[in-house]
């Protein structure tokens, strides 16, 4: 039907920064990039995906903390994140999903607070955070 909901990017040596267009596919539920040189932050526009379920990033460059647009993501499940320059607190937003189930934080993904989390009571089946 013309419609991508998954996208998953493994070992392409993409290079460069998240496209913009990407945030134009809004019937994606998940996205993956595992293995690949993608730099920059994981932009605000990725509030625009509703559909998003889960977001991957696995030895990838990306920087910067999550965006608080995250917490627009009415049926986000999860993520997973290790190997990436990826700082800051957990945007207190992330604290409002109802329909998350996981967080999966190690290696190389450092936070400085998750005191967000501790005001959603359905968080989390899965809270892993190793450095």
């Amino acid at each position: 039907d013309g419609v991508y909901r998954h996208l998953l990017q493994s070992t392409n040596r993409l290079a460069g920064t998240l496209p913009p267009e990407l945030f134009l596919l809004t019937s994606l539920k998940s996205i993956w990039f595992v293995n690949d040189p993608i730099q920059g932050t994981i932009p605000t526009a990725i509030g625009q995906l509703k559909q998003l379920e889960g977001l991957v990033l696995v030895l990838t460059d990306m920087t910067g903390s999550l965006p608080t647009e995250i917490g627009l993501l009415s049926n986000f499940k999860g993520a997973l994140m290790s190997l990436t320059k990826i700082r800051g607190a957990l945007p207190s937003e992330i604290g409002s999903l109802t329909t998350l189930q996981g967080l999966m934080l190690y290696s190389n993904v450092r936070f400085k607070s998750i005191s967000s989390l501790q005001t959603n009571s359905y968080c989390c089946d899965i809270l892993l955070l190793i450095d």
